[in-house]
């Protein structure tokens, strides 16, 4: 996992927009949530959205890593209008 550091240098306009220390993250295929455990809790992620197209991933995330994103969104072919959003209470996003 890249340091905070290293995703400042490599991305110095997104560090400039969000300020000194945060980190917001949206993964697209984010599966059991285990990348984005570490992604969470290593790098103090402030705000991190997981998507998926498979229910099964979202049940198991929810089982095995609670509180590891702020909003979780299930969208495929079943769900053409983005419905099974999950948000956590008080997400940035």
């Amino acid at each position: 996992m890249p340091e905070m550091s290293e995703i400042k240098r490599n991305f110095p306009e997104a560090s400039d927009e969000m300020g000194q220390d945060q980190v917001c993250a949206l993964d697209m295929g984010a599966g059991n949530g285990m990348a984005d455990e570490q992604l969470r809790f290593r790098l103090d992620c402030e705000s991190l959205v997981g998507v998926d197209i498979f229910p099964e991933a979202k049940q198991v995330v929810f089982r095995d890593r609670p509180g590891v994103y702020d909003e979780y969104l299930r969208n495929g072919p079943d769900h053409p209008e983005g419905s099974g959003r999950e948000k956590k209470p008080g997400a940035k996003f």
